[in-house]
């Protein structure tokens, strides 16, 4: 994927895909998504779907999370789709692609959170006009500060364990 960051975890693989798959609890360790839910009827795996709840200030807005690959201890990934007025407008292919790898290495694992901006020119340029520039054009420095807090959090639950 195009942007990640990364942080050793004093983890097993077991310890950190049980709080990285937790998507319930992700309110908890995101500074942007403050809810995340299976869709009715979704059981987490492939193809699963969950909407997410996310605020910067006092923006908000939802969108749809499709799982595209879901093996447990080592590797989930999602795409994330627009709702709502937004979906009418642009459609429900997938906007950006986010994801985490989990390495094994000798003092725990390096976890990896990736992200993949897949935003049509269009929509792109009406973040840029309409956004403040943290969330339209600087979208991904705002999105690697996002990761960085994320994986400080998942390591902090998965070390106190």
């Amino acid at each position: 994927m195009g942007q990640q960051a990364s942080r050793v975890i004093a983890a097993s693989s077991a310890e950190v895909w049980a709080v990285v798959s937790d998507i319930t609890r992700i309110g908890e360790r995101s500074t942007e998504t403050y809810l995340c839910e299976w869709d009715e009827g979704q059981q987490p795996g492939l193809g699963a779907t969950c909407t997410g709840y996310n605020r910067y200030g006092e923006i908000e807005w939802s969108n749809r999370a499709t799982i595209t690959e879901w093996v447990p201890e080592s590797r989930l990934t999602w795409d994330v789709s627009l709702m709502g007025p937004m979906a009418e407008r642009f459609g429900t292919d997938a906007v950006t692609r986010w994801g985490f790898v989990i390495e094994p290495i000798e003092t725990g694992v390096r976890l990896v959170e990736a992200t993949e901006d897949m935003r049509p020119d269009d929509l792109r340029a009406l973040a840029v006009k309409h956004l403040p520039p943290e969330v339209g054009a600087d979208r991904l420095q705002r999105n690697y500060e996002t990761m960085e807090a994320t994986l400080d959090a998942i390591a902090e639950v998965c070390e106190r364990r």
